[in-house]
């Protein structure tokens, strides 16, 4: 319980320190849409950029840092999330193990959401969201494959 505790202070205070501005265009969608905080919202965002991460190609990583401010905060502000939480979880590595790196990722992205105080169904808003968002600044093409790496 306490390590808990401490991982969950630890969290709180990357996100409270992570350089987030209210002038950020996406994190105001999110912000505004959805009616979470900026830490939430970039909590989240960084979480989904993490997850897709590795699955994207080197020249749709460097679009989306074209077009997402700060990404390399946020992206290391969700691996925080999903990592931190990842370690703790005997059943996300047990349930990847049997059906996939999608249900390990989905696992995470659940977890990460939970521990920012946002529900799992919050997963599925923000990535609208964030797609629209890529859709918008990026083009289809970009917005497809970063669709295709959160898969």
């Amino acid at each position: 319980m306490k390590v808990m505790v401490s991982r969950w202070l630890f969290l709180v205070m990357v996100l409270l320190s992570a350089p987030v501005s209210a002038s950020d265009a996406l994190i105001g969608m999110l912000t505004s849409q959805l009616g979470v905080t900026e830490q939430q919202a970039s909590g989240g965002l960084g979480a989904l950029l993490a997850t897709a991460e590795p699955n994207m190609s080197a020249e749709g990583l460097s679009s989306l840092s074209g077009i997402i401010p700060d990404m390399d905060g946020l992206l290391a502000t969700g691996a925080q999330l999903l990592g931190g939480e990842a370690s703790s979880s005997g059943t996300s590595s047990l349930l990847g193990g049997l059906m996939g790196g999608n249900a390990t990722a989905l696992l995470g992205l659940n977890e990460a959401f939970s521990s920012l105080g946002l529900d799992s169904a919050m997963v599925a808003q923000f990535s609208q969201v964030l797609l629209d968002y890529v859709n918008s600044e990026g083009g289809q093409a970009l917005m497809q494959q970063l669709q295709t790496a959160l898969l």
